[in-house]
């Protein structure tokens, strides 16, 4: 069910031969390259998101979290596992609902006290990861370099605690944005980190972009 192959997210219009500077050393601008990479998250039908915490993240007791995601049906439906303080939890969201698996084996609506963030509204184009490119504050691009073997741009920026609540509901502050942009049109964002103030860090990866996912409501 899960895939892997570092990939992300996007329909971007524009070719970085196309991209005007931004004055740091013939880069591309910032704003451009973010602005194609937000309305890109929107067309998502389908993913393998993989959520990792490093630190003490506000609000989430979540150390990893792999998920298949198809927005085909509405609301949205993901399956998946999560290492958290309880340990690991197997999961299906399906019609707003979350279950788990239970020791027999079957899946069961989540009991109190099991809190997982929802991968489907992380790929909500109102409220998800998309919300986190459109809302950036002084967005930067830091640097080229290259990621897992391919030509990235590395933009730096700052994202408000206001549009963190919608994916992250306890967050109480903004955080420190990174993202690496693919050079080669689509300009697919290869890994994107948050950074909080006290010190722990959240990194999105989204892979297997519009492949075909299908995910069975429990039984």
């Amino acid at each position: 069910m899960k895939r892997r192959s570092i990939g992300v997210i996007l329909v971007a219009l524009v070719l970085v031969s196309g991209c005007s500077g931004d004055g740091s050393g013939g880069l591309p601008d910032a704003q451009l390259m973010i602005r194609n990479a937000g309305y890109a998250t929107k067309s998502i039908s389908s993913a393998h998101l993989a959520v990792t915490a490093d630190g003490s993240v506000p609000g989430l007791s979540l150390q990893r979290l792999d998920a298949d995601i198809s927005r085909e049906s509405s609301p949205a439906a993901s399956a998946g596992s999560a290492v958290t303080d309880l340990g690991t939890i197997d999961f299906i969201e399906s019609d707003g609902v979350l279950f788990v698996k239970g020791p027999s084996g079957k899946y069961a609506p989540a009991p109190a006290g099991v809190a997982l963030p929802s991968p489907a509204a992380m790929l909500d184009p109102e409220r998800g990861i998309s919300q986190l490119f459109s809302t950036l504050e002084a967005p930067t691009t830091f640097a080229k370099t290259e990621l897992d073997g391919v030509a990235a741009f590395e933009l730096r920026g700052n994202v408000p605690q206001t549009t963190l609540a919608a994916i992250l509901p306890d967050a109480a502050s903004g955080a420190e944005f990174t993202v690496w942009l693919r050079v080669r049109a689509p300009h697919v964002p290869l890994r994107t980190i948050l950074t909080f103030p006290a010190g722990g860090a959240l990194e999105f990866v989204v892979s297997d972009v519009n492949k075909p996912v299908s995910i069975a409501p429990p039984t």
